[in-house]
């Protein structure tokens, strides 16, 4: 193993506003429900195994969130879902054919098929961009709208060490400068 090329798991594409808006209307007309639905979870953040390990049990109607089993760092976790993204699950609930939220068409189990999905719509948008790459523009738009502190926002990415968050950090650079101000406030 030691010959092996190490993987930059550092290394992540932000997208701009406009590649954003692009994406996200291309994801929203998608004609494929379910891939619709698949690409709509990873646009606001969860990782391709989160999405497809889903099940109709871990998804909280009533509260809209998702819990995710065995995470990338090994734990259970719940992550809110915005409207944009409830819309989407709901609809794809009336039509589902299984217990899994994202099934083969015969109900099982499904992984490959959504890399080629995904290869065709990126492609036909024009983007070159892996399917990762938008959980990260989700966590720089986050960081930097200066709305979202990097606590909330390591809770949001399910990261279990702030380290992982940090890299985000110099997005926030702002939201520090106007905190400091706030002492002007105090003391005038």
């Amino acid at each position: 193993y030691a010959n092996l090329p190490k993987y930059d798991n550092k290394r992540y594409i932000s997208l701009s506003d406009e590649e954003i808006i692009k994406l996200n209307e291309s994801i929203y007309n998608y004609p494929d429900l379910q891939l619709r639905c698949f690409f709509m979870l990873g646009l606001f953040g969860r990782r391709k195994g989160e999405i497809v390990n889903l099940k109709w049990e871990q998804v909280n109607f009533e509260h809209s969130t998702i819990t995710c089993l065995n995470t990338k760092n090994g734990s259970t976790q719940s992550f809110p879902l915005n409207k944009k993204a409830m819309s989407v699950i709901n609809e794809s609930y009336e039509s589902k054919i299984s217990n899994w939220v994202f099934p083969s068409s015969s109900g099982i189990f499904y992984y490959n098929g959504f890399n080629l999905a995904w290869n065709r719509l990126k492609k036909k948008i024009g983007l070159k961009i892996r399917f990762h790459d938008i959980r990260h523009s989700y966590a720089s738009h986050l960081a930097s709208s200066n709305r979202v502190d990097i606590y909330t926002l390591k809770k949001l990415l399910g990261h279990n060490d702030i380290n992982l968050t940090m890299r985000y950090a110099y997005l926030i650079d702002d939201v520090v400068k106007n905190a400091n101000n706030v002492i002007d406030d105090i003391f005038t």
